[in-house]
């Protein structure tokens, strides 16, 4: 998959992209056993977000993003 050249362009250098990861890891410090953007996002103290569509994952995520990118080109 990764010899694709979308999933190339997402994973490269100049990826429209920004991974959130790091500057969590790095900046804070969270009452939580994992530090997934879900595991975030569903606590109720923190953000308390719900998902509309539980069925849709990080893949869809990127999807969607390329899809809205697409219609502003």
């Amino acid at each position: 998959m990764e010899n694709h050249a979308t999933v190339s362009w997402l994973l490269g250098d100049d990826s429209p992209l920004f991974d959130m990861q790091n500057p969590v890891l790095n900046c804070l410090v969270l009452p939580l056993q994992g530090y997934g953007l879900k595991d975030i996002c569903k606590h109720p103290d923190l953000v308390n977000f719900q998902w509309e569509n539980e069925e849709s994952g990080s893949q869809w995520s990127v999807v969607q993003f390329n899809r809205s990118a697409w219609k502003q080109a």
